[in-house]
């Protein structure tokens, strides 16, 4: 009685280890990689992002609302650092970055009567910051001052500045496709 269980234990006891040991196979095929995010911006959610889009279905229209509204809100943020960025730069250095007053860009296409006429008073770039919302919509007549601001040789030279300035090497692809994402009807797409 006790050899016959023997054997039906012995059997599955075989099985089982086999199972184990494909089960360990398989576990070697598989790449495991940890991410662990340092500093923000390092990149992590963008790998996922274009690991989804490469593999996946894409993204959704609820989705790329979401995107759509980080866009805008990098945007601004962005532009607003390279304004500063210039007027640091212009300081130190006339002849390459002090041809351009970045406020007669912006005087008549972005502010509220009131902020202008107080930036017609104070004539300071850092005024004028204070009074871009970072939540705003790039509505067209923001992203035609983005556009005409960024037409600049002295912007240009003050985003070769990025890197001190601390500006994002994809707002450059932004600027330039400033003109298809101020139109109304703008959404993200999958690349």
């Amino acid at each position: 009685m006790g050899t016959c269980a023997s054997a039906d234990d012995s059997s599955k006891d075989i099985e089982i280890n086999r199972e184990l040991a494909q089960d360990r196979q398989n576990d070697l095929r598989v790449l495991k990689l940890l991410f662990w995010e340092l500093v923000s911006g390092s990149g992590k959610s963008t790998l996922f992002k274009q690991l989804r889009t490469l593999r996946g279905d894409g993204f959704e229209e609820k989705e790329k609302d979401g995107f759509k509204i980080h866009i805008w809100h990098q945007i601004v943020e962005q532009v607003k650092r390279l304004i500063s960025g210039f007027a640091e730069l212009k300081e130190k250095d006339q002849t390459k970055f002090g041809k351009f007053e970045v406020e007669r860009i912006f005087f008549f296409l972005l502010l509220p009567l009131e902020l202008f006429f107080f930036l017609k008073k104070k004539k300071k770039t850092t005024k004028f910051l204070e009074g871009l919302e970072t939540d705003a919509e790039v509505s067209k007549e923001i992203a035609d001052a983005i556009a005409t601001l960024w037409k600049e040789d002295a912007m240009k030279a003050t985003f070769e500045e990025r890197a001190a300035l601390k500006l994002d090497d994809t707002s450059e692809y932004f600027f330039n496709e400033i003109a298809r994402i101020g139109e109304k009807n703008y959404m993200p797409t999958e690349r």
